[in-house]
């Protein structure tokens, strides 16, 4: 892990894997998920020759929480955290929530993002229809938006829940499909789940809930993002459920849907494919 002081004061943690020399892609992983929550095998990226910077949004892992958030304040950190490594142009992947988050990235900082791919990425619910594609354990932090003290008293609960990681990833698979809680279960990928919602929750529970209403209600329109952006998709996703692509897509200028197998965690399953499509859009931004 890595740190950055912002020009606010706040730290930035993430870390900095890969190809040193490859291209630049910044990861946003997703709602309740740190700079970990990607494939624990650091080697898979720099095969595909890009060099990966995952994030730790504010509240999560090390990074300093934020009184306020916004969706152009993402996009000026990862601005930062761009000028701090010395890249100018790079790439944006995003899994689920953490998809919103790429997508800002690109409306706000322009020609310095080349492209944006999404993973498991639902529609912004202050869109119509959207919400009827997500489950409900994400939706219910939106409904509770008018009720400040129900909804902190809900992200507390599962603050406490998260003191036992373990448990806790017990706890929270009961919620997904069974090709993600095969996903949850898999030595390969167990030990890296625990640790990433243990970061997560470390802090307590402001930085999930200040993440869900930025990622919920947008201070920029999807049309307004003038980059290509891919939107993969896990068919077997009961999490964020297929249609939500296609959702998602006909908010954007141009976008093209993928199905992939898998389900909500198809970033961990699929990563390898997800990677070749982002090095192999990269190319094209750059031939």
């Amino acid at each position: 892990m890595e740190t950055l002081r912002l020009t606010d004061g706040r730290v930035l943690t993430f870390d900095d894997v890969g190809d040193p020399d490859g291209f630049p892609v910044v990861y946003q992983p997703g709602w309740m998920f740190g700079r970990l929550g990607r494939h624990p095998d650091d080697m898979l990226a720099a095969q595909a020759g890009l060099r990966l910077v995952s994030v730790d949004r504010p509240g999560y892992g090390g990074s300093t929480p934020q009184a306020v958030r916004t969706m152009r304040g993402s996009a000026e950190d990862t601005a930062q955290l761009a000028n701090h490594l010395g890249i100018d142009r790079f790439a944006v992947l995003g899994w689920s929530g953490g998809g919103i988050h790429a997508l800002a990235a690109a409306h706000y900082l322009g020609e310095r993002v080349t492209h944006v791919v999404t993973v498991a990425t639902p529609a912004p619910f202050d869109q119509p229809g959207a919400t009827k594609s997500a489950h409900w354990l994400a939706v219910l932090p939106y409904r509770l938006r008018h009720v400040p003290p129900l909804r902190g008293a809900w992200f507390a609960l599962l603050a406490g829940q998260a003191k036992d990681p373990s448990a806790y990833v017990d706890g929270v698979m009961r919620f997904f499909g069974p090709e993600d809680r095969a996903v949850f279960a898999d030595p390969t990928f167990r030990p890296q789940l625990e640790q990433s919602y243990a970061e997560v929750w470390a802090q307590g529970h402001t930085g999930v809930d200040s993440d869900h209403a930025i990622i919920s209600q947008l201070d920029f329109r999807p049309s307004d993002v003038d980059q290509h952006v891919d939107v993969y998709q896990g068919r077997a996703d009961t999490f964020v459920r297929p249609e939500s692509a296609a959702q998602l897509a006909s908010l954007l200028p141009d976008a093209e849907v993928h199905l992939i197998p898998g389900g909500h965690l198809c970033v961990f399953t699929q990563w390898t494919e997800l990677l070749s499509a982002v090095a192999g859009r990269s190319r094209l931004s750059t031939s």
